[in-house]
């Protein structure tokens, strides 16, 4: 039934294998580099979440603006962070004497940067502190 000898015309196979030595040498060379990206891939990946971690987000100074009835004082994260709550204070209070003022209503917008479009829209009423703080 089957013959030991080698046939010309499939290269150097033997019986029972499926290519050639140098197709087989070949296919698992190629399989080792995969491999090799993939580890290179998924190692880069876990290192900038680990990096992206331990990122302190700098609270930069305030933004404060004011007209001759109030103060209105921005403060808190700029940047957002997948995961994790961004956290904003607007602090409303009388310019002449820096007192709280609670009877305001306040409106905070979200607009994406891309299409300027309304992305969240707030409506809310300070505290006694004058303080109104937002988690997105």
């Amino acid at each position: 039934m089957f013959s030991s000898r080698s046939y010309p015309e499939t290269g150097d196979r033997r019986d029972g294998e499926i290519a050639p030595q140098p197709v087989r040498m070949l296919l698992s060379g190629m399989t080792i580099v995969a491999i090799a990206v993939l580890l290179f891939v998924n190692l880069s990946a876990e290192v900038n979440a680990l990096d992206n971690e331990f990122v302190e987000l700098a609270s930069p100074t305030p933004a404060i603006s004011k007209n001759q009835t109030v103060q209105v004082e921005l403060s808190g994260d700029t940047q957002a962070v997948v995961g994790k709550l961004a956290n904003q204070t607007i602090k409303v209070t009388n310019p002449t004497t820096g007192e709280a003022v609670t009877n305001v209503q306040v409106t905070i917008q979200s607009v994406a940067l891309e299409s300027n479009a309304l992305m969240f829209g707030y409506q809310g009423t300070p505290d006694t502190t004058g303080k109104l703080t937002r988690q997105e």
